[in-house]
């Protein structure tokens, strides 16, 4: 008889408002010229969000020189995709925009998501020393909480680790359990050896506050109890905002990657973790493979598996 494997993700929800429009954003330097020759990618895009990119890009002196292109788009250029989910939202309606100076990439999961997204594309014109128009460089992501249900929305993490506990109680040996901790929006662990340094709670989830480390200490030894193979994750795509914006520092800087590691050895002392998975989908080689060995690096002086 095939073994069946259960899965129960275990994923905390947080309103994380910077504007009324619940818009994140990491700006940088980076900004992408809109006056010249550019390219256009899009597949199965509304006439009406085309048109508005096409008047931001004309209106100021830039021209769209291939609209539709299937092949590999030449740089400088926009793009435009539909995708199921937004890595590190947890909502059925949102956008990220990403922009370089050689690139726009805007990915939307809803028809109104993308008709918000070329609408803030509007409100990022601004001009360089040089005189040119230029969208602001940066990563944009913003999230619709309205569709949330309102045990969701009222519900507390204490409640959420109980439920959990209560389910594994039921599981059989093998089943699969994945906690996630950490979201590129969303800080939803405990991490005192951050906290106390920041003097303030800012890193944690607005909405849902945050794991305790007594708390994951009753969920890995749930685990371990009923057979359960229980994955701890991290999602660290390019950036985490909450530590960005608590810290000032990037999860991939020096000094981020200094919290990142008293933080997993804080849990490793304190609640027993042994593995956990960290995700990230860095798009700088150099950066990445830096990132890569400084996980490696650590695991072993901490004592835990990092996958």
């Amino acid at each position: 008889m095939k073994k069946l494997i259960l899965y129960y993700i275990l994923i905390f929800f947080g309103i994380l408002s910077v504007s009324a429009d619940n818009l994140r954003s990491i700006k940088s330097s980076n900004n992408f010229v809109i006056s010249r020759n550019l390219t256009f990618n899009a597949k199965n895009i509304q006439a009406e969000q085309y048109a508005i990119i096409r008047d931001i890009v004309t209106k100021h002196a830039g021209t769209i020189v291939d609209k539709f292109s299937i092949k590999k788009i030449a740089m400088p250029s926009i793009s435009i995709k539909h995708c199921n989910r937004i890595p590190g939202t947890m909502v059925k309606e949102a956008f990220q925009i990403d922009i370089s100076d050689n690139s726009v990439k805007i990915r939307y999961t809803t028809l109104n998501a993308a008709q918000k997204a070329v609408e803030t594309l509007t409100g990022l014109v601004v001009v360089n020393v040089n005189g040119e128009k230029c969208f602001q460089g940066g990563k944009y992501i913003w999230t619709d909480d309205s569709n949330k249900t309102e045990l969701m929305n009222k519900s507390h993490m204490a409640t959420e680790i109980r439920q959990l506990l209560a389910g594994m109680d039921k599981m059989a040996p093998g089943s699969k359990v994945e906690l996630i901790i950490v979201t590129p929006t969303d800080w939803m662990m405990e991490a005192n050896s951050i906290v106390d340094i920041m003097g303030n709670n800012d890193l944690y989830s607005k909405n849902n506050g945050y794991v305790q480390l007594s708390q994951l200490q009753e969920v890995i030894q749930s685990a371990e109890k009923h057979g359960i193979i229980l994955a701890i994750t991290m999602h660290l795509q390019e950036e985490n905002i909450p530590l960005l914006e608590s810290t000032g520092h990037s999860i991939y800087s020096v000094e981020g990657m200094r919290f990142l590691r008293s933080a997993l050895s804080e849990w490793h002392e304190k609640s027993g973790l042994q593995n956990i998975t960290i995700t990230t989908d860095q798009k700088d080689d150099y950066i990445a493979e830096r990132f890569r060995q400084f996980l490696a690096d650590i695991a072993p002086l901490i004592g835990i598996t990092i996958n």
